[in-house]
């Protein structure tokens, strides 16, 4: 967090370009009505079953999907690193070699290569986010700011947020909670609807599975009810980590004594490993079966007959 840990003056005038590497339009679930989804890079979690572990670093990434490779060989001879052959009918890449230039997306015909991490000013996504507005403006909807970790880039977020309030759009931010709490704070007064990830109430399995202890996501989400009036924890529920009964149990304690009433279980799925596969790394996960809807409709009962809490099953 050291680089957190400065006091940010963060203010209108800020024009900050922001590192993306989605913008994802009509979605239905990261807030109320119809959202336009920024996916930010960077994140200080490492979490296991992340599904976009395209996010988690910083970096600019080079990504390959053989599905899609058509064998053309046309990115072999377009990068100028030579850090691509064609060999067994697929790509390889030397990763040691790719400086992450792009060249080899950008002449890939069936785009099989992607470059995961593109600077974009305020004004760049405001444009693409207001294509949307008829449908925020009938649905309630607006922008979500997601990643990674929003946090991550802060100066970028606080100007993000204020372009989209002069626009009349409604605001939502989705994070881990694991950022300096002056900071966050300050982006958080730019915050109409917020999603906060617990995973864990327990610091010691927290940081073996995430990378990180959870005591300041826990003391920011304290802060954050005094803030923001629409808030709603979201549990990614998955297996050997977080799944029993009574570790569940104890996330809805904690949530329900901070007056917050709206509770998500997200059950874990599958969906990012072949992220990993294009990133040339290999998931903590590969072997873990999804966990099944029943399990967590069994612990939506357990918690809403305890707690004074709404939950909703995510799919």
């Amino acid at each position: 967090m050291k680089e957190q840990e400065k006091n940010l003056t963060l203010s209108s005038e800020l024009n900050h370009p922001g590192r993306v590497f989605d913008i994802q339009r009509f979605s239905l679930h990261d807030g109320p009505g119809i959202r336009t989804i920024v996916f930010l890079k960077g994140c200080p979690l490492s979490c296991l079953w992340c599904s976009n572990p395209e996010g988690i670093s910083y970096q600019r990434e080079l990504m390959y999907f053989p599905n899609k490779c058509i064998g053309c060989q046309t990115c072999v001879n377009t990068c100028p690193k030579t850090a691509l052959t064609f060999k067994k009918g697929t790509i390889r890449i030397e990763r040691n070699k790719c400086d992450h230039c792009g060249q080899c997306a950008e002449a890939c015909p069936s785009e099989a290569l992607r470059i995961s991490g593109k600077d974009l000013s305020v004004e760049e996504v405001i444009k693409e986010v207001e294509k949307d507005l008829v449908f925020y403006q009938v649905s309630g909807g607006g922008i979500t700011i997601s990643g990674g970790e929003p946090m991550n880039q802060p100066e970028f977020v606080i100007s993000l947020l204020l372009a989209a309030k002069k626009a009349g759009i409604n605001t939502a931010l989705e994070t881990c909670g694991y950022a300096n709490t002056e900071t966050f704070l300050q982006v958080l007064a730019q915050v109409d609807y917020l999603l906060y990830d617990i995973k864990h109430m327990y610091p010691q399995k927290h940081r073996k599975f995430t990378g990180k202890d959870n005591k300041i996501i826990l003391e920011n989400l304290k802060q954050a009810v005094k803030t923001v009036s629409c808030l709603t924890v979201r549990v990614p529920l998955i297996p050997g980590f977080n799944d029993s009964s009574e570790e569940v149990m104890e996330i809805a304690s904690f949530v329900s004594s901070l007056s917050i009433t709206s509770l998500d279980i997200l059950p874990y799925h599958r969906l990012g490993l072949s992220k990993y596969r294009s990133l040339g790394k290999l998931s903590g996960m590969d072997r873990i079966k999804p966990l099944e809807r029943s399990r967590a409709e069994e612990l939506k009962y357990k918690i809403e007959e305890k707690y004074l809490l709404k939950v909703r099953v995510g799919g």
